[in-house]
């Protein structure tokens, strides 16, 4: 792995050297050294680590970050809440992959939930209520959708 080398900063320096690891930290992540700032904190102890951590996950708001900061702190829950509807696919198999086998079927059920009721997808929907082993909401909504298949037939013969 190759890298810049890091500019040979006083201010980082007195502050390893007096063992003050989050100023050592401020200052590296005011300069934009970020991978810096995580190593010295990962130094630093737990507390700090975590909340240079958290603050590198909240300074980006892409799809991406979203993901990794859902599976740090296992939050899915809300990664499945916020989540972006048309990338339905990619949310169910981070909670596949990552959540606990006990919060698996109310994930499942919030996310099929927001497809059918803010996407209309029933088709995605049912899938996410299977893997929830929600049976009857599953079978309610191929029910429905039986239902307006065989009234359209009906209708235009």
């Amino acid at each position: 792995l190759e890298t810049a080398p890091a500019p040979d900063d006083p201010d980082v320096s007195l502050a390893m050297l007096n063992g003050n690891f989050a100023t050592a930290v401020e200052v590296c992540l005011a300069q934009g050294r970020v991978a810096d700032a995580l190593i010295l904190a990962a130094s630093g102890g737990e507390e700090l680590w975590a909340a240079t951590r958290d603050q590198y996950l909240a300074s980006n708001k892409s799809a991406f970050m979203s993901r990794l900061s859902a599976v740090v702190h296992q939050d899915f829950d809300r990664y499945v809440a916020e989540s972006s509807l048309p990338a339905w696919k990619e949310t169910l198999a981070l909670i596949h992959t990552y959540a606990s086998a006990e919060a698996l079927q109310g994930l499942c059920n919030l996310l099929g939930e927001r497809l059918e009721a803010e996407a209309g997808d029933a088709s995605a929907a049912v899938l996410c209520y299977m893997c929830a082993a929600n049976t009857v909401k599953a079978v309610e909504l191929w029910h429905a959708r039986y239902s307006e298949q065989s009234a359209g037939a009906a209708g235009g013969g």
